[in-house]
């Protein structure tokens, strides 16, 4: 998925949001490659976290390299994925964007 065009930027500061039990997050999947979506059940406080997906799998002591962290902005209304220290992808609500779907 891209954005087609610009995206909007705000000339505030902003700061990445630290993973934390009941963030909502896509994890790398028993390191396969492959995201899917579910919430943090707990932070192992040595980098790793447990993880309950939306279709009712678990794992446990994921790297927080292997997490992609999902942040909506209500204030902004967008969408922000951050994988480790990186911004990979940020959408706003009503943007226009492109996908390949498989």
């Amino acid at each position: 998925v891209r954005a087609k065009g610009s995206l909007k930027t705000s000339s505030s500061p902003t700061r990445k949001p630290r993973i934390e039990e009941g963030s909502k997050v896509e994890a790398n999947y028993r390191g396969k490659g492959k995201y899917f979506p579910g919430r943090i059940k707990r932070d192992r406080g040595d980098g790793t976290f447990d993880i309950d997906y939306n279709d009712g799998e678990q794992e446990m002591r994921v790297p927080e390299d292997m997490i992609r962290l999902v942040d909506l902005d209500p204030n902004a209304m967008s969408l922000v994925l951050y994988e480790g220290s990186k911004t990979v992808s940020a959408f706003e609500v009503g943007a226009e964007i492109e996908a390949d779907f498989k």
